[in-house]
């Protein structure tokens, strides 16, 4: 399991950067609580298809929506979000273990897929 712990104050922060996304237009395909083991740390990983175009132009625009965002500015930090392709081959291999059922987030400790490595992921379930 992770070295970081990924506490419950975290999860709700990721959830509100999330919807905060989706309120300004962002396609949001994906998103999960992600700890590298490379960084030893989480990032919250966003698939949208906007990574294909300019990511230094969604990372802009992300910036000023958190900072006109007082209260998510407070607790979440930018350099903990990653922003990455849908098509990502990681992603990809995630998503393929991924049930949700009636939960609302899956967490994969130590799993592996597709030769991917997944230490620990907390993958919030989106609206369709």
């Amino acid at each position: 399991m992770a070295q970081q712990l990924l506490v419950e104050s975290d999860i709700t922060t990721g959830e509100d950067f999330i919807r905060m996304l989706v309120e300004h237009g962002l396609d949001v395909q994906f998103a999960a609580w992600i700890f590298y083991t490379d960084l030893d740390e989480w990032k919250l990983t966003i698939g949208s298809n906007r990574a294909r175009l300019d990511s230094f132009k969604i990372y802009l625009d992300v910036s000023t929506w958190l900072h006109n965002n007082q209260d998510l500015k407070r607790r979440f930090d930018l350099a903990r979000m990653k922003i990455v392709r849908p098509d990502d081959p990681f992603l990809k291999a995630l998503a393929k273990m991924v049930y949700f059922n009636d939960r609302p987030t899956v967490r994969l400790t130590h799993n592996a897929v597709d030769g991917f490595y997944i230490d620990d992921a907390l993958v919030y379930r989106l609206a369709a």
